[in-house]
C-alpha cells in the first residue's frame, strides 16, 4: 500500500514552481538554431529560384515574339499618274499661205521648209510635205494620195488600239500607244505613237471641213536636214491641239465642190472592179503575181501572217499598202494603167524582204 504523504508536504509541493533542468535548457535553444537555419535555407531557396525563372520567362517571351506572326504595315494606295499638262506658252507661230493653215510649235524647231518625201511615197513618185521639226505634213488634196493616207494610218491606229498579247520567248519589236488630242478647230484629230526597233515613230489624221492633212512622225522627210527634234514628252500633242484650218479656205472651196457637182450632167460608168488576196511572210508571198485588166479598179487584200514578229508595209510606186499587223489584212485598191511591183518592208527596221510582188496590166 502506497505511503500517504504527509498533507503539508503536498502543499509545499504545489505551492513551489516547476523549474526546468539544465538538459531540458540545452535542447530548446538546439532546436530554435535548427529552426532559424531552417527559415534562413527556405528563404534563400526562393531567392535563387526566383532569379532562375525571372529570365527563363523573358526568353519565353521574346521566343514567342518572334515566332508569332506579325501585321505588316497597310500598304498605302497606288496613285494613277496623271497625264502630263499640255503647255504651249512661248511657242512660235507657224503659218502656210498656201494651203492656209497655222499651228504653234516648240521654239527649237523649224517650220515650213518642204520635205524630200515622206512614208506615203517612194523613191520613184516621192510624196512632199511641209517640215515642222522632225514632223512631216502631208496636205491630202489629192484623192490618191488621201487614200493612201487613210490606209497607212489606219493599219497604225488599229495596230495601237489592238496590241497583240506578247508571246512567250518573243519580244514585241514595235509597241504602239493611242494619243489623246484635244482639238475643237478641226472636225476630228487621231494620233498615234511607237517606239520599236526602228526608232520612235508618230502619226497623226487631222480630218477637216474640206482637207485633211496627214502627220509623218518617222521618216524625217527622208532627207539629211536637221529642223530639230521633239525634246518633251507632250509636244506631238501641243502641236496637233493648235492646228487650225482657215474658215474661208475651206468655205471657198466647199463652194467651188458644190458648183462643179451641179454643173454635172453625166457620170460615166464605174470602171470594172478586180480583187486579189495575197498572204505574206518574211520569205515570200502566195501568189506571187497577179494580172490585171487595164483601167480595171483593181482589190488587193495583204494578209500578213501571224507568226512574223512585226508587221509589213508592201510599197510601190503606184500605191503603198501601210502598215499591215502579224496575222492582220488591210485592204487598197488602185487604178490598173501601168505594170509595177510591190515590194515588202519590215515596220520594225524599214529593210526590204528579199522578194517582191508583180503587178502585171493587160
Amino acid at each position: 500500500m502506497p505511503r500517504k504523504v504527509p498533507t503539508k508536504i503536498q502543499n509545499r509541493i504545489l505551492d513551489t514552481p516547476l523549474r526546468p533542468s539544465s538538459t531540458m535548457k540545452k535542447g530548446t535553444k538546439v532546436l530554435l538554431t535548427m529552426l532559424v537555419v531552417a527559415a534562413l535555407a527556405l528563404g534563400f531557396g526562393f531567392y535563387i529560384l526566383n532569379q532562375r525563372v525571372e529570365p527563363l520567362q523573358v526568353e519565353q517571351d521574346n521566343t514567342q515574339t518572334l515566332n508569332s506572326p506579325t501585321t505588316p504595315p497597310p500598304t498605302p494606295p497606288v496613285q494613277e499618274e496623271e497625264a502630263p499638262a499640255v503647255s504651249t506658252t512661248g511657242w512660235k507661230v507657224y503659218e502656210n499661205e498656201k494651203h492656209v493653215f497655222s499651228l504653234r510649235h516648240p521654239t527649237n524647231l523649224q517650220a515650213g521648209a518642204i520635205s524630200d518625201n515622206s512614208v506615203l511615197g517612194t523613191f520613184q513618185a516621192p510624196v512632199h510635205g511641209f517640215h515642222v521639226g522632225p514632223l512631216v505634213l502631208v496636205v491630202l488634196k489629192d484623192a490618191t494620195i488621201k487614200k493612201d493616207a487613210q490606209d497607212y494610218f489606219n493599219g497604225v491606229y488599229t495596230a495601237a488600239s489592238n496590241p497583240q498579247p506578247a508571246q512567250q520567248g518573243i519580244e514585241v519589236a514595235v509597241e504602239c500607244k493611242l494619243e489623246t488630242v484635244t482639238n475643237p478647230d478641226v472636225v476630228s484629230v487621231r494620233a498615234v505613237s511607237c517606239n520599236g526597233e526602228g526608232g520612235p515613230a508618230k502619226y497623226a489624221y487631222i480630218a477637216g471641213a474640206n482637207y485633211d492633212v496627214f502627220v509623218d512622225g518617222y521618216s524625217k522627210g527622208y532627207g539629211g536636214a536637221n529642223y530639230g527634234e521633239l525634246t518633251a514628252a507632250t509636244d506631238f500633242v501641243g502641236i496637233l491641239s493648235t492646228f487650225k484650218f482657215s474658215k474661208a479656205e475651206a468655205s471657198s472651196s466647199v463652194q467651188a465642190a458644190s458648183i462643179t457637182t451641179t454643173t454635172t450632167t453625166t457620170t460615166p460608168p464605174p470602171p470594172a472592179i478586180q480583187s486579189f488576196t495575197i498572204t505574206a511572210d518574211d520569205v515570200a508571198s502566195n501568189p506571187g503575181e497577179i494580172t490585171v485588166t487595164k483601167d480595171a479598179i483593181v482589190q488587193v487584200t495583204f494578209k500578213v501572217h501571224e507568226s512574223m514578229s512585226s508587221g509589213l508595209d508592201f510599197r510601190s510606186s503606184v500605191v503603198n499598202s501601210g502598215l499591215v499587223a502579224p496575222g492582220n489584212s488591210k485592204t487598197i485598191s488602185f487604178k490598173a494603167d501601168q505594170s509595177f511591183v510591190f515590194t515588202p518592208y519590215s515596220v520594225a527596221n524599214q529593210s526590204s524582204k528579199n522578194y517582191s510582188i508583180k503587178v502585171t496590166v493587160q
